[in-house]
């Protein structure tokens, strides 16, 4: 397998879920944040349900939904009269092909990505509510008289003061996307053909079935050297360390 080419893919990975996590949760609790909104407790309970199951049995029952014949999601799409044999952790066809940069993305990506954004989400949104609580309603009621819009309100008011809450929950959310073992191992396997391979599904392929130990130490010396940098990178930009003051 080409390094260059399962580290650009890694990272890659880690971009796409980690934005779309963030933005899926923040407006989610958004959403159950309004004031008369019904229901909204059974709401957060079961969309935390998602990340309270074991990744591992998360990436066992989305393995079973993208089965080629007996998948609930081929299922689905014959029930609704679309095409229902689709391929879509086999079908080695790249739907993204940017061979400049070493990014290949065949649809097994997208059946890993909608597995790990269905198992991502929640623990953003679950921040962001214990961090939209912390909001005195009175910052809404002056900004509400001095005329300004709902978006304004959650562009200058909003994502600012739950800032201090969600940058460590999107460092973390980095750390663990990046390392998504489970996911990426039991949904796609790797495949096809290694494009869906990160660097730790790889590292643990150099021991098993290889048995390169060595090798695999090394590796993942590697793999560690690369999230510490990734780290201070992001603690760099985002100035999670950093005291905040509103």
């Amino acid at each position: 397998y080409n390094f260059l080419r399962i580290f650009v893919f890694n990272l890659f990975w880690t971009l796409v879920n980690v934005t779309l996590h963030v933005s899926i949760g923040i407006a989610v609790a958004l959403v159950l944040n309004i004031e008369k909104m019904p229901a909204k407790r059974l709401y957060r309970s079961l969309f935390v349900i998602p990340w309270a199951l074991p990744s591992l049995v998360s990436g066992m029952l989305w393995a079973n939904m993208w089965h080629e014949k007996f998948g609930a999601i081929n299922l689905l799409l014959q029930q609704i009269g679309l095409k229902g044999d689709i391929r879509w952790l086999l079908d080695p066809s790249p739907i993204v092909n940017l061979p400049q940069i070493g990014l290949v993305l065949p649809l097994a990506f997208v059946a890993a990505l909608i597995a790990n954004v269905w198992l991502g989400w929640p623990f953003m949104m679950v921040i962001a509510t214990g961090a939209l609580q912390t909001i005195p309603k009175e910052v809404y009621e002056a900004a509400e008289m001095d005329g300004v819009s709902g978006w304004q309100r959650i562009r200058l008011i909003t994502l600012p003061l739950i800032r201090p809450a969600m940058v460590p929950a999107i460092m973390i959310g980095i750390m663990m996307t990046f390392n998504q073992f489970n996911v990426i191992y039991f949904v796609t396997g790797g495949g096809p053909f290694g494009l869906t391979e990160i660097l730790v599904t790889q590292g643990f392929k150099l021991v098993n079935p290889q048995g390169w130990y060595g090798v695999a130490s090394a590796f993942n010396i590697i793999v560690f050297i690369i999230l510490a940098i990734i780290t201070l990178v992001t603690n760099s930009i985002t100035r999670a360390t950093e005291p905040y003051y509103a």
